[in-house]
């Protein structure tokens, strides 16, 4: 009888001993899902402080090799503005395709009509 007296007590004591050691893991468990928490939430700050300063530096804008100057206007958008080569380039562009239009095309369609007069006589 002293002998199981003794078993149940060992077992009490070792059920005892088991329920601290469980409850010790999981204060560990939580303390470390805290901590991993904390440390996902600062480095989700960190990435959206950097985007927004990112963000904000490429609103200022920038100037591209040409000298034509890009940036955010709010309330309009992004704005490029043409530097004087490039409007330069621009309007050569315009006369030229105006030229093309204005003369060539129209050249081309009289010696094609002259062609089509010619095969079909």
């Amino acid at each position: 009888m002293i002998a199981a007296l003794l078993g149940a007590l060992a077992s009490v004591g070792g059920a005892a001993l088991g329920a601290d050691a469980s409850s010790k893991a999981a204060d560990y468990n939580y303390r470390m899902d805290l901590l991993n928490y904390y440390a996902r939430e600062k480095e989700r700050r960190q990435t959206y402080q950097t985007a927004q300063r990112q963000e904000e530096e490429a609103k200022l804008g920038s100037t591209d090799a040409q000298g034509n100057r890009t940036y955010f206007k709010p309330g309009v958008g992004w704005v490029v503005d043409a530097s004087d080569e490039t409007k330069q380039l621009q309007e050569l562009y315009r006369n030229e395709e105006l030229a093309q239009l204005q003369n060539d095309l129209p050249q081309r369609r009289e010696r094609m009509n002259a062609n089509d007069v010619r095969q079909y006589r």
